[in-house]
């Protein structure tokens, strides 16, 4: 049995701390990343609205997993 994970990262915000609406620049490049998606059976999020954002420009519909709030995707 095969099993794919693919991990996603909101860009990071204007701000150092708290979230931000994606830019203009993240949303064109949501465009590109929709399409290089593998087909998926679930998919999960942070709480954060970053990731709801990014999860949204994407077309995915994504469960909230609050046990991904503190994950560090890193720069």
């Amino acid at each position: 049995m095969t099993i794919r994970l693919t991990l996603l990262c909101a860009p990071p915000a204007d701000r150092v701390f708290g979230d931000a609406l994606l830019s203009g620049r993240a949303l064109q490049g949501a465009g590109a990343t929709v399409a290089s998606l593998p087909a998926h059976a679930s998919a999960m999020k942070s709480p954060s609205s970053g990731s709801a954002l990014t999860t949204a420009a994407l077309g995915v519909k994504a469960a909230v997993q609050p046990a991904l709030r503190d994950l560090d995707c890193g720069t």
